[in-house]
């Protein structure tokens, strides 16, 4: 299979002016001066805020979150009419550009297994954009990154009916979905998550159905699908491993800095592999003993390729029968994911069900730990 180049440069310094019918805005620069855009389009009620590109090893969601604002405003297929006439967009399709740049050596597609060995490159604890969000509506972000992305997002006139933070993953036994605890029950009762499993079988990829049992905030809903992580049970894990430094390195995440923005939006962080693992060991339900394997021996497979021998990279690759996944499929599931949350949300609407939780408004609750006033 031959690698290609997806794209002639970054998200990070693409021209958005390109797109028209979307409104695109300077919204602020990365540490090291690139730009970060913010989007709005459509035109439908349901008001629905996107980020992607935080990790900067995950170079997917950028590509997909553009894909996603030219079918809206194109209106040229059936999904990005229903889009259009369903949601309000507010989208940040890259909030970590510079990690996107130190990336650059292996963004081929589909990526080559090696490539990504040797040239991944990711923020540790305290530098992590997707865990960098203002407290408050008066506490300052750690990065600009985020302070521009969350002034942003808070200059929509509504509460937000659902937040999408578009993510992946390295190698995976197949998608994973996520939904935060507040919605697990409707997704489970809805059928929401038997679709989204449909959608991870019908892709090729399968599902990486795993239990972690509430650590870091993941606990398994359903087949493939999960809760999201929260900061304060990211600061527990470290704080119970007398770990406090690193246990502090973590605040708010987008998906609870928008929770804070008031309402109760559905959110949703998508988990889709670069590199699936096509070998299967006997599990039970919620285990993924192949995957663990992979991650266990992946360290120094890592090493040994950085140091010149790729041996061990190639043995495991086939052992394991790791497939890089293209950048195409990836971005149609991501996108068929937020699809059948928003018809989620729709529904939920339109039955005028009262959720069994409390609706807060703005800056009531605070992810922090705080009064939500700056506190």
């Amino acid at each position: 299979m031959n690698n290609t180049r997806f794209g002639s440069a970054s998200p990070g310094s693409w021209s958005l002016s390109s797109i028209p019918g979307c409104e695109v805005v300077k919204i602020g620069e990365s540490r090291e001066k690139r730009t970060l855009y913010g989007m709005v389009c459509g035109k439908g009620p349901l008001h629905v805020s996107l980020t992607a590109g935080a990790h900067a090893d995950e170079p997917v969601g950028p590509r997909a979150a553009l894909r996603l604002a030219e079918e809206i405003v194109s209106e040229q297929t059936e999904r990005g009419r229903w889009f259009a006439s369903s949601c309000t967009f507010r989208i940040v399709p890259h909030t970590n550009p510079d990690g996107d740049a130190h990336n650059s050596s292996w963004q081929t597609n589909p990526p080559d297994f090696l490539d990504w060995l040797r040239g991944a490159r990711r923020e540790p604890p305290g530098e992590d954009v997707e865990f960098n969000y203002p407290g408050s509506k008066d506490d300052r972000a750690l990065r600009p990154e985020n302070s521009c992305t969350a002034s942003f997002l808070a200059q929509s006139a509504q509460p937000y009916d659902l937040h999408y933070s578009m993510h992946s993953m390295g190698v995976a036994e197949g998608a994973w979905f996520l939904i935060c605890r507040e919605w697990a029950e409707m997704a489970r009762k809805t059928g929401l998550c038997k679709r989204l499993a449909d959608i991870g079988e019908a892709s090729g990829l399968g599902l990486h159905d795993i239990e972690r049992n509430g650590e870091k905030g993941f606990s398994r809903i359903d087949r493939g699908v999960s809760t999201t992580p929260r900061s304060d049970a990211m600061r527990s894990h470290f704080l119970e491993r007398n770990d406090p430094g690193m246990a502090a390195k973590f605040r708010p995440s987008s998906m609870e800095y928008v929770q804070a923005l008031g309402g109760n939006p559905l959110c949703l962080v998508s988990e889709v592999p670069m590199f699936v693992i096509r070998k299967r060991l006997p599990a039970a339900e919620g285990e993924v003993p192949a995957f663990e394997e992979v991650r266990r021996r992946l360290p120094s497979v890592r090493e040994a390729a950085l140091a010149g021998n790729d041996k061990p990279a190639l043995e495991l690759r086939q052992e394991f029968q790791i497939e890089p996944v293209s950048w195409e499929a990836h971005s149609e599931l991501q996108i068929e994911f937020l699809r059948l949350c928003v018809e989620a949300v729709l529904n939920v609407k339109a039955s005028q069900a009262t959720p069994r939780w409390q609706v807060l408004p703005r800056w009531e609750v605070d992810p922090y730990g705080g009064s939500g006033e700056g506190e």
